[in-house]
């Protein structure tokens, strides 16, 4: 598919800078449009030996102080003229649509630029002295860049993987002819800088989702204008961290997930040797390993064909267990938050001891109580209790930022498509942080505390669920609400989003109603009743709903595992539970649940 963006188009965004330099564009002086005296410019001698008619008014110059424009400032343009015979001059302005300025008939005019990058226009002024007039122009520019035309190839066959390729051409200028730096992006990691045309193999990434892939072009000054499209990429496997992906949206991106029909592939229960678990979530390995966190402290990978148990880590007590589901990173080592305030690199050999098959790559002060996510680069992101998220780089271990809410922080980040990091705390706020420095873009407070993930979808639409229990649909570029909606009962949980951005189904913990809403204005377009969730305000027993491939919703309560019609909510099936839990879709379809009560069976493979 190729994709062509033309230099019109509203995205080719604008970003600021500092700027040390000279004049950007210099103005030029017109000839003259207006009348001179009827003997001419510089009049005729009488017959007496007087002067003739004067003639007009005479312009000496055009000038301008406070160039180069920055889009958005402000220049000073004056002009120079006068009368030969000392008529007094009026000045009428002729401002170019875009730019704005008071004329207030003086030589002198401010004008404000508009925020546009590389805008070029001609302001004139007409002087005047009662009855002849000259008139001059000058050239104005605002600096930075803009791309003139931006095209990709991608191919039509996405979520893509390792060995698809991606081709980027940009066409780009700016007004004072400086050399321009192009370096593309993708998911918010930054390529050294490229040629204006440049393929990129794409290399395995940790979580899959999407990820906008584009253009960056700079000037000298710092200025930028970009252009670029979202794009689905796989992750390290089919299920790396909990709700599935970078965007926390609870559905599947395997290329190759089948509808599961409901068949019991295997179950595994308490007297097999599997303690009773700490969270009711699961994350899947790059061959569908569940990996399940254990109460008593071990972390345990399940095998998908027939779910032997194998432990890959263990803590040496339950006060310093892993708290969360774990994350998978690209090259498969398990990223995992643990009770004690350490941040841990797993390697999943089963043939390395449990014990000395890890390296803590940051520690804490309080516990790390979230999933992690996992950029574009590999840099971790993790919530703590001590209200802070932290960016950690696991190459070197150690803290890329620390943003420190006003509250705890109980649910993983979750990623947009350009990276930004979107994270809700207890204080009530949802923040979107820039994952290069931390600093929040914006903050949106809601209802209540936020004990869920925030998900992102590929419209720029963040949405998020209080304890109150409203879910709120947030623009992810300013935070300003779309709309919200008010549940009767319950408490936050992580929503689930279609794979079209169009449906968002939200089952409000210590509920018995899950609700399908539709994304443009937050009505509802269905609800299943009748549910057994758990209740309480233990935030790991929390559930969510999570979507196949096809967009079948599957739900796990209490009592059963149900696989719901996402048109209509109606029941395609339903199988005995071990108890509720957030399902996970492996590769080929298969559901994967896991339970963290003391009921057998406590994890179950339906195909």
């Amino acid at each position: 598919m190729t994709t062509n963006v033309q230099r019109k188009l509203p995205f080719l965004a604008l970003c600021s800078g500092v700027f040390f330099s000279t004049v950007l564009l210099t103005g030029c002086l017109s000839g003259s449009d207006g009348s001179d005296g009827s003997d001419g410019a510089d009049g005729a001698a009488g017959a007496d030996g007087t002067d003739g008619e004067p003639a007009g008014p005479v312009i000496a110059n055009i000038s301008t102080v406070g160039a180069p424009i920055l889009p958005g400032g402000q220049v000073q343009v004056s002009v120079s003229a006068s009368s030969p015979s000392g008529e007094p001059l009026s000045y009428e302005w002729n401002i170019p649509d875009g730019w704005t300025g008071d004329d207030s008939g003086d030589s002198l005019l401010v004008v404000t630029a508009p925020e546009d990058q590389a805008a070029k226009a001609e302001l004139s002024v007409e002087v005047s002295d009662g009855e002849r007039t000259r008139s001059a122009h000058v050239m104005l520019a605002t600096r930075g860049p803009a791309i003139e035309d931006w095209s990709a190839d991608v191919p039509d066959d996405e979520p893509l993987g390792p060995g698809d390729t991606l081709a980027l051409t940009v066409d780009a200028y700016n007004q004072d002819g400086t050399a321009l730096r192009h370096h593309p992006t993708i998911g918010g990691k930054r390529f050294a800088d490229r040629a204006d045309t440049w393929s990129w193999f794409i290399t395995p990434r940790a979580m899959g989702g999407i990820y906008r892939w584009e253009s960056v072009v700079e000037d000298p000054s710092g200025l930028t204008a970009r252009a670029g499209q979202n794009v689905s990429i796989q992750g390290a496997s089919a299920w790396p961290a909990y709700g599935g992906n970078r965007q926390r949206s609870g559905h599947t991106i395997s290329p190759n997930a089948d509808t599961a029909e409901g068949d019991i592939r295997w179950d595994r229960d308490a007297g097999l040797n599997l303690a009773y678990l700490a969270v009711n979530r699961t994350t899947l390995g790059a061959d569908d390993s569940v990996y399940v966190v254990e109460r008593r402290g071990a972390l345990a990978a399940l095998d998908a064909a027939d779910g032997a148990r194998t432990v890959i880590f263990d803590s040496d007590s339950t006060s310093n267990r892993i708290s969360n589901a774990v994350a998978v990173g690209a090259d498969g080592t398990l990223y995992a938050g643990t009770l004690d305030g350490r941040v841990l690199a797993i390697d999943p050999d089963p043939d390395m001891e449990p014990e000395e098959n890890y390296r803590v790559i940051y520690q804490a002060d309080d516990e790390i109580t979230t999933s992690p996510a996992i950029g574009a680069d590999g840099t971790v992101f993790v919530g703590s209790s001590n209200h802070s998220v932290y960016a950690l780089n696991p190459d070197n271990d150690k803290k890329s930022w620390r943003f420190a809410a006003d509250d705890q922080i109980h649910e993983g980040p979750a990623l947009g498509p350009d990276g930004t990091v979107y994270v809700g705390s207890d204080d009530g706020h949802v923040y979107a942080l820039s994952r290069d420095t931390g600093e929040p873009a914006w903050q949106f407070e809601t209802d209540d505390s936020l004990g869920s993930s925030p998900v992102v979808s590929g419209d720029n639409r963040v949405y998020v669920v209080s304890d109150a229990p409203t879910v709120y649909a947030l623009d992810a570029v300013d935070g300003s609400k779309h709309w919200s909606h008010e549940f009767p009962q319950g408490s936050g949980s992580t929503p689930a989003l279609s794979a079209d951005n169009a449906t968002l189904y939200v089952m409000p913990s210590s509920h018995d109603t899950l609700y399908a809403l539709h994304t443009a204005d937050g009505t509802e377009s269905w609800r299943h009743t009748g549910l057994d969730t758990p209740s309480g305000d233990d935030r790991a027993l929390r559930i969510s709903p999570t979507l196949g491939a096809d967009g079948t919703v599957y739900l796990a309560d209490t009592d059963d595992l149900w696989a719901l019609n996402p048109d209509t909510g109606n029941i395609i099936w339903r199988e005995d539970s071990p108890g509720a839990g957030t399902p996970a879709v492996g590769s080929d379809g298969t559901v994967y649940v896991v339970q963290a009560e003391f009921i057998s069976p406590v994890a179950i493979a339906v195909e």
